[in-house]
């Protein structure tokens, strides 16, 4: 999913996979957790040719296979640009759901971009009512961000949304979770839908056996 060096796979994102391997291990083996496993490396974009990848079929099989069973899938980010690859996973919900998901997206304080959709969508219409709206021009994510129903909330005001359902939900600063977070978001999470885990400021899966987590002060 996403780009990909024109040198192919490195030996960095053989090694991620298998430490990735290596950490759902114990979770596929207990057949109580609804919860489906993939892993999405973004190989890096830097100094290098890029072009546009096909989406990995076993991508749209987890998908379809969540909707079929009810359970909820989840799909882990890797790198920097993994918030573009949010618009074609809800996408391709959408289409198995055959409705258009709303979205929980949880962050620790900086979400990276503008969260205020009437601005997007009085921008929008001003350019469809002055016809220079060019759909080829415009950037998928501002779209998605646009036409969604997004509800945004902090992981220290993630309480607020108890009792609420959304088809899909997405987690950002990674180094901010604990078990009750992760909990609580996730139980929000309708059967079928997904949970999307953001690993922004990593480019290998190996970064979190060194990763210190927030909850990590409090044994010092």
């Amino acid at each position: 999913v996403g780009h990909k060096s024109s040198q192919g796979p490195t030996k960095t994102n053989r090694l991620a996979y298998e430490s990735f391997v290596a950490f759902a291990e114990p979770f596929t083996r207990t057949k109580s957790l609804p919860v489906l496993f993939l892993c999405i490396v973004l190989w890096p974009r830097e100094n290098t040719m890029v072009y546009r990848k096909k989406i990995d079929s076993r991508v749209r099989t987890l998908i379809q296979n969540g909707v079929k069973e009810r359970h909820r899938s989840l799909v882990i980010l890797v790198g920097d640009k993994g918030k573009d690859q949010v618009v074609n996973l809800h996408y391709m919900l959408s289409k198995e759901l055959i409705k258009r998901p709303s979205v929980l997206w949880c962050y620790e304080k900086e979400l990276g971009f503008s969260s205020n959709r009437q601005k997007r969508m009085k921008i929008l219409k001003k350019k469809l009512k002055r016809g220079i709206y060019d759909s080829t021009k415009e950037e998928p994510f501002e779209l998605f961000l646009s036409s969604t129903n997004i509800r945004y909330t902090f992981y220290r005001e993630t309480h607020k949304v108890l009792g609420q359902t959304f088809g899909m939900c997405v987690l950002q600063d990674f180094h901010a979770l604990t078990p009750n977070l992760l909990a609580r978001t996730v139980e929000t999470v309708e059967g079928g839908g997904l949970v999307v885990i953001l690993l922004r400021t990593m480019d290998s899966l190996k970064q979190l056996y060194s990763l210190t987590m927030n909850v990590h002060s409090r044994l010092r």
